[in-house]
């Protein structure tokens, strides 16, 4: 994804085959902001050149190969604990998630056990307690359903690992690459909201490439 460093509008792709005449220019193939001419956010015309955005990436992927090369115990490190905490997170929210469903669970419980009292009793018409008991009844299995696989989940991120040695081979593979390949792009997953940055990023520097490292 490709944003507007104003206005954090996704930039579009402009494709060189929209051109009417014959002429074909390297100007042709682009990004633009997607809120420029918009009536409700406009924004001024940020344009990129494909060919301008792909060389950046280049010189981009090979700093941060040089960077991974040069210091790989500090980015082996660094990568441990962006995973780490990205596994913690996914944990916490998938635990989050199985609490609430057992609360809804005891909740369904309750119902359940108040509709048969009021059907035995007679307070409740035995017809219209079934219909709504089987109505709970089916929200409950959903419910179990989705905690056993919350908890299948949490079971297997936590006997994950990364394969930091992976990571290096690769890097080592893509570090003096002269094209930009979908497979490469895969592996630097290029990302300009956040990721590990480039910190030899010189200053001033009006295209910054943040690149998230991820397997193909």
């Amino acid at each position: 994804m490709i944003y507007c460093a104003d206005c954090g509008s996704r930039m579009g792709f402009i494709s060189p085959e929209a051109r009417q005449s014959g002429k074909h220019y390297d100007s042709d193939s682009a990004f633009q902001c997607g809120n420029y001419r918009n009536q409700n956010n406009e924004c001024v015309s940020h344009f990129i050149k494909t060919s301008a955005l792909e060389a950046a990436i280049l010189q981009a992927i090979k700093a941060v190969s040089q960077y991974v090369i040069e210091n790989e115990a500090e980015f082996i490190s660094q990568l441990k604990t962006v995973w780490n905490e990205s596994k913690s997170k996914s944990a916490n929210n998938g635990q989050q998630e199985i609490d609430e469903a057992k609360k809804r669970m005891a909740e369904l419980d309750a119902k359940i056990q108040k509709l048969y009292d009021s059907a035995i009793s007679g307070l409740l018409p035995e017809r219209q307690a079934q219909r709504m008991i089987q109505q709970y009844d089916e929200e409950q299995l959903m419910l179990e359903k989705r905690v056993e696989e919350l908890q299948g989940q949490i079971q297997e991120e936590e006997v994950e690992k990364i394969d930091t040695n992976r990571f290096i081979a690769l890097v080592n593979k893509y570090r003096n690459c002269e094209e930009l390949t979908d497979t490469i792009c895969r592996f630097y997953f290029i990302n300009y909201q956040g990721g590990l940055l480039n910190e030899n990023e010189p200053e001033g520097n009006e295209n910054p490439v943040y690149l998230w490292l991820s397997e193909p």
